[in-house]
């Protein structure tokens, strides 16, 4: 007796290639940290048996650099933008190895203010967390 019959099978592969080659692939999660500066927003709240983390589109963020040293890489010295449906900004080509000013928030859903880092951003880059606990 066969399991699946050969329609099914061919089905599932194509299926399968579609969804490899497709926007789809993306969905499944944030792409990695490559260097520059990386925003995440984060809501944080405490359920009855853990505490969890979703992400936050849609929140405002902007940084400046304030100090700039010798050997860093990138050529932007400023950004602006929103969090993305994974709760990241990303400014892959902020100059690195320098002192910046950034600054996340206010959220609006739920009503968060906002928080001013001033970070020294090494060579690697860094990643920044703007947690919202209302």
């Amino acid at each position: 007796m066969q399991l699946f019959s050969p329609r099914v099978i061919l089905l599932v592969f194509l299926l399968s290639i579609w969804i490899l080659n497709s926007s789809c692939v993306g969905m499944l999660g944030p792409p990695q940290f490559h260097g520059g500066i990386r925003v995440h927003s984060l809501f944080g709240f405490a359920g009855p048996d853990a505490v969890s983390l979703p992400p936050m589109s849609g929140v405002p963020n902007r940084g400046r650099v304030l100090q700039q040293f010798p050997g860093g890489t990138g050529t932007e010295p400023s950004f602006m933008g929103n969090t993305d449906a994974f709760g990241i900004s990303d400014y892959p080509n902020a100059i690195t190895n320098a002192q910046w000013s950034v600054a996340i928030g206010p959220a609006v859903s739920p009503p968060c203010a906002a928080n001013v880092f001033v970070e020294s951003v090494p060579i690697a880059g860094m990643e920044l967390f703007y947690f919202c606990h209302p």
